[in-house]
């Protein structure tokens, strides 16, 4: 699991010499997040359609 992990840190880091440590580390959360998002927004949808059906609004 940490292999894994660690390989997936790997390869949203930029490999570019012109950012420092702290702006490739900056980077990298950005596109972790940018991949999280999408997927969390789904999550909640599925959460709050299945909490209150009734009160379900597709748009």
């Amino acid at each position: 699991m940490y292999a894994l992990a660690l390989r997936l840190y790997q390869l949203l880091r930029p490999e570019d010499a012109f950012f420092s440590r702290r702006h490739r580390s900056q980077v990298q959360v950005y596109r972790l997040l940018s991949l999280l998002g999408p997927v969390l927004l789904l999550v909640h949808g599925a959460a709050h359609q299945a909490a209150a059906p009734s009160h379900y609004d597709p748009l």
